[in-house]
C-alpha cells in the first residue's frame, strides 16, 4: 500500500530529526565521529535524508490536490529527470575532474541572500538543461544516446589523461 508507506515515511521523517538531535546532544552517539558530527556520521546522514523523504512523501500524499495546477508539468519533468538534476548541480557546485566548480570560485561562506540567489540560479540552469535533455530523449532518442555515449567517453578520457 503506497499511501500507507508514504504516511509512515512522512511521520518518521518528521520525528526522526528530533530523535537524532536528542541522541547527539545526550552524548549517546556511538560513532567515533560524534565530535565531528557535521562532517561524517551515520546520524548526520539520516538527518539529511529526512528532508527529501519528508518532501517526497508529502508530494505523494497531496498529489490529487495539485495535479491540475500549472506547476505540475514542472514537477513531473523534475521528477523524471531527477538523476540529471542531481548530477548537474553537483558538477556545477563541486566541479568535475576537468574543472573547478562554484565552490572554488565563490567565497567560503555566503549570507542568506547570496545563498538564495545562487540556489535560484543553479536551479534555473539545471532545470533548463534537464528540460532540454527530457525533450531530446523524447523526440530524438538516437541523438540523445549519441550524446550520452560521447559524454561518457569524454569523461573517461579526461579522467585518464588529465595532468595535475
Amino acid at each position: 500500500n503506497k499511501e500507507k508507506l508514504a504516511k509512515w515515511m512522512f511521520a518518521i521523517s518528521l520525528l526522526l530529526p528530533f530523535i537524532i538531535f536528542a541522541i547527539k546532544n545526550s552524548g549517546l552517539d556511538p560513532t567515533p565521529t560524534h565530535f565531528n558530527w557535521w562532517f561524517v556520521s551515520p546520524l548526520h546522514m539520516l538527518y539529511r535524508v529526512c528532508g527529501p523523504t519528508l518532501a517526497f512523501s508529502l508530494l505523494f500524499l497531496t498529489e490529487k490536490y495539485y495535479s491540475n495546477w500549472k506547476i505540475t508539468p514542472f514537477l513531473q519533468t523534475a521528477g523524471q529527470e531527477s538523476l540529471f538534476l542531481y548530477v548537474s548541480h553537483i558538477m556545477i557546485v563541486y566541479g568535475t575532474i576537468a574543472n573547478f566548480g562554484l565552490r572554488y570560485m565563490g567565497a567560503n561562506t555566503f549570507n542568506p541572500i547570496e545563498t538564495l540567489l545562487v540556489y535560484i540560479a543553479i536551479t534555473a540552469v539545471c532545470y533548463y538543461f534537464a528540460w532540454a535533455w527530457h525533450y531530446l530523449k523524447a523526440n530524438q532518442p538516437s541523438k540523445s544516446r549519441l550524446i550520452m555515449v560521447s559524454s561518457i567517453v569524454l569523461f573517461f578520457l579526461i579522467f585518464f589523461f588529465k595532468q595535475y
